[in-house]
């Protein structure tokens, strides 16, 4: 129950109405029925204040190729930032300092458990990867088992931290390790997946933090780490959810909590006056009063809202919404880990030395609860692989494309159409970008000239031998230069329609995502409706039954040698890319 502050009773006190009844409803909080009564209960009053969330990651699989290039860590960076409630940064010059205040203050993020398991197919062997037996990724041992050297399973799994360069250009490349486990190879067998379990590890809202994984007994042995799936619990305080006209899709019927007050069902306690006799079950006696609060509290306390959007008839939870992450795999799973100029033609959709073909790829989620969405981040891939043609020569994946026409554009929109009439979208996030070459002035600092760099937060460097930002500087590289022109992810802002929202760069408000049933759809007969989205009417008209993220890869002068690319480029990296929906979920 709440946690209520009362007068402790010596011995021989002279017993008075407040001992009793201002604890129980005195008209203002924290009495209990005040906060009943006006949908009050915080994390204070709740037996479990925070809630769970997850950061799942599959990898498709990590082969020797890629260990042997200087027995290289393998990671994925991700960004856990504050929620658009609580996010902020000052500016002064070229610094950003994150705004903390009692208003405006992050709500602490822990890091519980880690997690780790790859397919053996339940066997203790390692799996033959394609290039075992051949040199051009084709050998006839693929994905056999080898019972002789599965000995060489043995990884390290590290988490990485490292501050934004958002907040300062002069950030260097390379994370600091702050979490690390080395895994023997004896756990696959013995106990399975790894899990280590009560790390209990503080997160930094404002920082990048990547998983990183090494393999030191593998490289050269021709063997892969097959469908790697890496799980991070995490948890996050109670929050209260989204609420009016301001978010984008919400139903209007739904948008604002209504209290026991308002709904007319307020718990009432009747107050004896100072002088009545102490009694039990009169209206004013005091086992009554308390009667009419254990009642309350058996009836169960009532938040959020159901799986389509529709709010209880009153609610006296005040917080009610917790933390989401949904980790969105693109491009990954690619014939030799990565995609260069010299196979592009074998992708998806691609035709061989066309300057309109490009490089696609997306991933429906399924809308099983409502969810509103924050912020939107893009981390692209430039890990640099082992390459060889389809002949067996070496294909080297050395620079970003130096091609200012290099352009990816990343959408996230909610659709309908699943076993309905209606097929239609409403975007959600999007932005084309272009130049990821581009590097200005004296200390390596990006420009405004490329898109890209303009919406990048970070950049993080987990390997020695990263690919090459600008290769028309080597010659006058210096200290700040080497650090800030090799590395191997992009951390990029991918804004959100509308405008008035709070983030690393400009855009708007949380849009909420969620299937509705007919009160809290678009519908005259109710009166219902859903607020706008990008400043229009929703077509999914709260109809939407998934989320879609897409990704599109071109050059205009083409993705192919002799094209917009050139023999040294490469342009998607080893094990893809990954698209961040960061959202508020409402309890259910």
């Amino acid at each position: 129950m709440a946690k209520v502050t009362r007068k402790r009773l010596a011995r021989g006190t002279k017993f008075v109405t407040e001992h009793v009844f201002t604890p129980i409803d005195d008209g203002s909080s924290p009495s209990i029925g005040h906060q009943i009564n006006n949908a009050g209960l915080d994390n204070e009053n709740l037996a479990h204040r925070s809630v769970p969330f997850r950061v799942n990651l599959n990898i498709p699989f990590i082969d020797s190729r890629f260990g042997s290039l200087d027995s290289r860590t393998f990671s994925v960076p991700f960004v856990l930032p504050p929620l658009q409630d609580t996010f902020g940064f000052t500016t002064n010059g070229v610094i950003k300092t994150p705004t903390v205040s009692a208003a405006n203050s992050p709500v602490p993020v822990i890091l519980d458990e880690l997690s780790l398991g790859f397919d053996q197919r339940a066997e203790p062997a390692a799996i033959e990867d394609n290039w075992s037996g051949s040199a051009v990724g084709f050998g006839s041992q693929d994905g056999k088992l080898n019972y002789d050297e599965w000995s060489k399973l043995s990884l390290k799994v590290s988490i990485f931290q490292k501050p934004a360069k958002f907040f300062n250009p002069m950030t260097g490349v390379w994370p600091n390790e702050i979490v690390s486990f080395d895994v023997p190879y004896s756990v696959w067998v013995a106990d399975g997946p790894f899990v280590v379990k009560d790390l209990n590890k503080a997160i930094d809202p404002y920082k990048t933090y990547a998983l990183g994984i090494e393999f030191p007994d593998s490289p050269n042995e021709g063997i892969a780490f097959v469908n790697i799936c890496v799980s991070m619990k995490f948890r996050h305080d109670l929050v209260a959810r989204d609420q009016g006209d301001t978010i984008q899709n919400i139903p209007t019927k739904s948008r604002a909590p209504l209290n026991r007050v308002a709904a007319g069902q307020a718990v009432t306690i009747t107050v004896p006056s100072a002088t009545s006799k102490i009694e039990a079950d009169t209206a004013d006696g005091v086992s009554h009063n308390l009667g009419i609060i254990d009642e309350a509290l058996s009836e169960r306390f009532r938040g959020g809202i159901d799986s389509h959007g529709e709010t209880a008839p009153y609610q006296e939870m005040e917080l009610d919404a917790g933390y989401e992450v949904i980790a969105v795999p693109l491009m990954g799973n690619r014939r030799r880990g990565g995609i260069s100029p010299y196979d592009s033609d074998l992708e998806p959709y691609m035709k061989a030395s066309t300057a309109a073909a490009a490089l696609y790829d997306r991933r429906i989620i399924p809308l099983a609860h409502p969810v509103c969405v924050h912020h939107v981040f893009l981390a692209y891939n430039w890990q640099r692989w082992n390459n060889v043609t389809a002949g067996g020569a070496a294909a080297p994946t050395t620079y970003v494309p130096q091609s200012a026409n290099f352009t990816v554009d990343v959408g996230v929109g909610i659709g309908t159409g699943l076993k309905g009439d209606n097929f239609t979208y409403d975007q959600v996030a999007s932005a084309s970008l272009a130049n990821p070459a581009a590097i200005g002035g004296t200390s390596g600092n990006p420009t405004a000239s490329s898109t890209w760099l303009a919406n990048t937060i970070d950049w993080v460097k987990t390997a020695e031998l990263s690919g090459i930002r600008n290769y028309s500087l080597i010659s006058t590289i210096n200290a700040t230069h080497d650090a800030l022109s090799f590395w191997d992810w992009d951390m990029i802002s991918i804004p959100l329609v509308g405008s008035g929202g709070t983030g690393y760069t400009t855009q708007g408000k949380p849009v909420y995502a969620g299937r509705s049933w007919t009160p809290t759809a678009v519908t005259a007969a109710y009166a219902n409706n859903r607020e706008d989205i990008a400043g229009g009417a929703p077509n999914c008209k709260g109809s939407e039954q998934f989320l879609e993220v897409r990704m599109k890869i071109s050059d205009s002068g083409g993705l192919y040698l002799g094209g917009g690319l050139a023999t040294e480029n490469y342009i998607s990296g080893y094990g893809g890319h990954w698209v961040y929906l960061i959202c508020k979920k409402m309890m259910t």
